[in-house]
């Protein structure tokens, strides 16, 4: 017959409880492009960016106001950027009358 030690169950039970409520998707558990995903995002709310242009070594040049930011990834129009692939991006200074700007990300 086996016996259970009490302090052994109880101690395995505090840490499954502390690895389910710590990783519920909150910021803590994020990988650095959803972490990513959420600045940006932010980013461009805030300084009301209208216009996506998004180019990679694979796939022509998107300028689209139809893009929306999933986890770690962008959606331009219907085509999916890796956000761990972005080399490099900025937005334009130009204004547009509707009071928007244009950002250009550049993937690997």
């Amino acid at each position: 017959m086996t016996k259970f030690n009490f302090s052994t169950i109880s101690a395995s039970l505090i840490v499954f409880l502390c690895l389910l409520t710590a990783c519920q998707k909150g910021d803590d558990c994020l990988t650095d492009a959803e972490v990513l995903g959420k600045q940006l995002s932010k980013e461009f709310e805030k300084k009301r960016v209208g216009l996506v242009d998004a180019t990679s070594k694979s796939t022509s040049t998107f300028s689209t106001g139809d893009f929306e930011f999933e986890g770690a990834f962008i959606k331009v129009r219907n085509v999916y950027f890796n956000l761990e692939k972005l080399a490099h991006y900025n937005i334009g200074s130009y204004q547009f009358p509707d009071g928007t700007y244009k950002a250009y990300m550049y993937f690997e």
